[in-house]
């Protein structure tokens, strides 16, 4: 939402990125992919673990669907954060709207939520404390601890700040990732030349 940040536009998508023939290549290199990563695991695991051979084959399949999960969750957490840190036009107000009745509107119904979630927090503590004998008899402590330590962090840490950062980003909409710097009105866009836009 920085006016003097410079953002590259968004590439033209030619109409061949929305065929069906090339929906079905992504598809089928996708299938392929990682139909490899199993393969792959198979052959490694049979060639470096003992553990693997003395396994019956249907928890060598699920070892290697393992594999392979493990590998889809690599590659879409590089994904995510390459999102969340690449700069590009996705980090910026792109059409200006952030001093707009719709955002101020958008930003209410936010806040309410951050509101219900506090009145959802306080009724969760009276359950507790009018349940508390049956609590203490039928739950262990470590998730005593666990459960209680969460719901205090929720309820005496992050709902207050949260609510209270959205509400003054209601009063002054700026952009906390990039200084605390105003959100450009709406108007004509700089410049966009230096930084390079999301690709996947």
């Amino acid at each position: 939402m920085d006016p003097v940040q410079q953002t590259s536009p968004l590439p033209h998508l030619s109409a061949e990125y929305f065929s069906w023939d090339y929906r079905l290549q992504l598809l089928g290199l996708g299938f392929a992919f990682y139909t490899a990563v199993f393969l792959l695991s198979h052959l490694l695991s049979g060639a470096l673990s003992r553990t693997y051979n003395g396994l019956v084959a249907k928890e060598k399949v699920f070892w290697n669907l393992a594999a392979t999960r493990a590998a889809f969750g690599i590659q879409s957490s590089v994904a995510g954060l390459r999102a969340l840190t690449e700069d590009s036009a996705l980090t910026r107000d792109r059409a200006g709207w952030a001093r707009t009745l719709f955002w101020r509107a958008n930003q209410w119904v936010m806040i309410h939520a951050f509101h219900c979630r506090m009145v959802l927090t306080y009724y969760m503590w009276w359950v507790i404390f009018t349940h508390w004998g049956e609590l203490v008899t039928h739950v262990a402590v470590p998730q005593l601890v666990l459960f209680f330590t969460g719901l205090a962090l929720l309820t005496f840490i992050i709902n207050p700040i949260w609510t209270h950062k959205k509400t003054m980003q209601l009063l002054n909409p700026v952009d906390w990732n990039f200084g605390n710097k105003p959100a450009p009105v709406n108007g004509a866009v700089q410049d966009q030349s230096e930084v390079k836009p999301h690709s996947s």
